[in-house]
């Protein structure tokens, strides 16, 4: 069956669904990943190979008193239980007619809307389908399948001192009524849920529950987590309930909100995730999106399918933030350096007293290199306390279409209580040292904590997917509240330096090198929307201290309806939600079709540098701290307005974007009359090593392609001449 059209939600629980798979009948009926083809299973995606195992366990009895927290953190809490698996499937273009009959064949029902295409620096294409379990094997056996990856991975959760940290404040003082909050630009929050009845809110252009995709509804609220209430009133609360003292960054700004949080734990899975980005841009016409969920996946070089569908949402034009992370602090990565053809020492991991019931699940990854035709072949081995080697299985080795190195090691026992230590090594049977980084089998925080981590971890390397993509522009969080009174009158602080980065906040780069986080907002005690619906937030339920009166000069007694988070999760839409401000000054024309890189180019250049970021860029802050007045000085003063008859005034490069780039990057240039242009990409010998055009050119602005893929990575000066002038400008090709 193929499907194109939304569906209407099919009300089945997990708990029923579970009740019926617990028969060995059932069990019976799905097959061992090792009786799935070699040729097939090569196919498979790491997350997809450790699914398989952990259902058939699961399924036989084996696992039959795993912990609720492993049945999360191995990714295996779709909604339609073990009964069929949701995967991406990977071809080199849209499926023909023959195809999608031999696809249908299997059993698998084709979500055919959710196809992103091939791009620049993502070589397949891909749709989601949903398959029973024992057919997987035979889908990944159709010869035009190129691979087959995980559709149930899990991503997890990550204003007024906001208002005036990153410039709104200023902006909106500066240039008055001139200056728009909003107005015109629409915004998809991507999120756990949200509570309509909150005075701050408004009612969405559009709102739809993807959390079960491809099943759907327009229920959007959520009791179990306050998260995407507080998440919208950052982005575009209208200050109604404080008086405009809490309003959010684009207070005028439209709503779509794309639940994607599961009403059980607010959680979402990678399907839902990479439809809710399509969807944002293709069925609701989104200028921004703001999203605050993450994980670590199986390659974290912004090859996953959800970083594709980014890739693809911005390349149409729509501007992507997303939450860096809260793992610096979370001793959930560690990096280890291994000598050829050698084993590592033992790596500790404390697994604590809760962890009774949860299933040790390690990622190890290793960036050696763009070249597919190199690979870095490993090991990895499992060993108890004693040091004695013990039972596991090793997903077999995958390799990114970017040459990043991935596999899996999933404990064949369910963890002890009462606290314990294991160990594992990583063998390395290349013949080169090789850099390699371990990660717990998720980013997990909170209430959804596994219950180990390494004994001692390594800050960097977390920035979390789907952050990591080449398109996102990804967002650090520092200290912006440090003391608060609560709407009793008590008087709270914490620990920290003021305006100096979150202790928590994500550390880049990426594995391969790549630039993240871009950005860096408030993110400590962002004051935003409460929502009440959710049991815990209401007052004696142990928030207390955190729940704020409706406006500072209240007298004590009164809960009010806003409340203090932290997290990446709160800069992210503060900074979404202040860019979305700005944009609004700028006229909305097809004339500008690169604006999204452009604003995205501006932001950087003009963040903020101070005693706290030091030089920037950096793997800490990104390129700074967030300056809207900059931005807004630009769009209203320097950017000129999209008249049809207007022809540039000055000869100049207006920017290259994106900036650094991987592989390829759009070149916009002002000609202010007609004549002869020759723009080139040099290297710093002054070598002309890719001419990108050459010819005469009429007055105007005129964009041109930059082709890095046959270029190692480095620093390039684009070159442009005209009329007897000599314009140049830096670019970073990372690859």
């Amino acid at each position: 069956m193929t499907r194109t059209h939304l569906n209407v939600f099919r009300p089945v629980s997990l708990a029923i669904r579970l009740l019926l798979l617990a028969t060995s009948a059932f069990a019976t009926s799905i097959p061992m990943l090792n009786d799935i083809p070699l040729d097939a299973k090569q196919k498979l995606s790491g997350t997809l190979q450790v699914q398989l195992e952990t259902k058939q366990r699961i399924a036989s009895g084996q696992w039959a008193q795993i912990n609720e927290t492993s049945w999360l953190t191995l990714k295996s809490q779709s909604g339609r239980g073990l009964l069929e698996q949701h995967v991406f499937v990977h071809l080199d273009a849209y499926p023909t007619s023959d195809q999608i009959s031999k696809l249908e064949a299997t059993g698998a029902e084709l979500i055919l809307q959710d196809w992103v295409p091939p791009l620049t620096n993502h070589p397949t294409g891909f749709f989601l389908a949903v398959v029973p379990l024992d057919r997987v094997g035979e889908l990944a056996g159709l010869s035009f399948v190129r691979r087959l990856g995980n559709g149930e991975e899990v991503l997890f959760p990550q204003n007024d001192t906001a208002r005036q940290l990153t410039g709104v404040n200023e902006a909106v003082s500066t240039y008055g009524a001139e200056y728009n909050q909003g107005s015109g630009i629409r915004v998809a929050v991507l999120d756990s849920g949200v509570d309509l009845n909150h005075p701050d809110i408004p009612t969405p252009v559009y709102a739809v529950d993807y959390a079960e995709w491809p099943d759907s509804n327009f229920t959007v609220g959520n009791t179990v987590t306050g998260h995407g209430t507080h998440v919208s009133g950052t982005v575009l609360g209208r200050g109604i309930a404080s008086d405009g003292f809490y309003s959010g960054m684009a207070n005028e700004a439209e709503l779509v909100f794309l639940k994607i949080g599961d009403d059980a734990h607010g959680l979402e899975t990678s399907a839902g995730v990479t439809h809710s980005f399509i969807a944002a841009r293709d069925y609701y016409d989104c200028d921004v999106s703001s999203m605050s969920y993450g994980y670590f996946n199986e390659f974290l070089d912004g090859s996953a399918e959800n970083e594709q569908a980014i890739d693809y949402v911005v390349e149409d034009g729509m501007l992507v933030f997303q939450s860096a992370g809260n793992s610096a602090t979370s001793d959930a990565h560690k990096m280890l350096t291994v000598p050829a053809n050698t084993s590592s020492g033992f790596v500790a991991i404390d697994v604590y007293g809760w962890a009774s019931g949860q299933v040790m699940l390690v990622n190890v990854i290793a960036w050696d290199g763009p070249n597919t035709d190199d690979r870095t072949l490993f090991d990895i081995t499992l060993y108890d306390n004693n040091l004695v080697e013990i039972d596991a299985m090793l997903s077999e080795q995958q390799q990114s279409p970017r040459g990043t190195e991935g596999r899996y090691l999933i404990g064949d026992e369910l963890l002890p209580g009462g606290g314990t230590t294991r160990y594992v090594t990583v063998t390395n049977n290349s013949d080169h040292e090789q850099i390699f980084h371990l990660y717990m089998g998720v980013q997990t925080l909170g209430p959804y904590s596994i219950g180990y981590e390494f004994d001692s971890g390594d800050p960097g390397y977390t920035v979390g997917s789907p952050a990591i993509a080449d398109g996102a522009i990804a967002i650090a969080a520092y200290n912006n509240r440090l003391e608060w009174i609560d709407y009793e009158g008590d008087e709270h602080n914490t620990s920290g330096t003021l305006n100096d980065i979150a202790s928590f906040s994500s550390i880049g780069p990426r594995v391969d090198g790549l630039q993240k986080p871009d950005l860096a907002g408030p993110g400590r005690y962002v004051a935003s929307c409460r929502d009440q619906d959710v049991l815990s937030l209401q007052p004696g339920q142990g928030y207390d201290n955190y729940i704020l009166p409706n406006h500072p000069a209240d007298p004590p007694g009164e809960a009010g309806v806003y409340v203090l988070f932290q997290g990446t999760s709160m800069s992210a839409p503060a900074v979404s939600g202040a860019t979305a401000a700005v944009l609004s000054n700028w006229y909305r024309h097809e004339e500008f079709p690169s604006l999204s890189h452009m604003v995205r180019q501006v932001l950087q250049e003009s963040a903020i540098q101070d005693e706290w970021t030091g030089d920037t860029p950096n793997y800490i802050w990104g390129y700074g701290k967030v300056d809207v007045l900059a931005l807004a000085e630009f769009i209203i003063t320097d950017a000129p307005e999209p008249a049809l008859n207007m022809l540039p005034t000055d000869f100049k490069i207006v920017g290259v974007y994106p900036n650094p780039f991987n592989a390829t990057a759009l070149a916009v240039i002002d000609l202010p009359q007609s004549s002869s242009l020759e723009v080139n990409l040099v290297n710093l010998l002054g070598q002309h090593v890719t001419v990108v055009t050459k010819g005469e050119y009429s007055a105007g602005r005129h964009e041109f392609v930059v082709d890095g893929a046959e270029l190692a990575s480095g620093t390039y000066l684009l070159q442009v001449v005209a009329n007897g002038q000599t314009l140049s400008h830096k670019m970073q090709l990372l690859k």
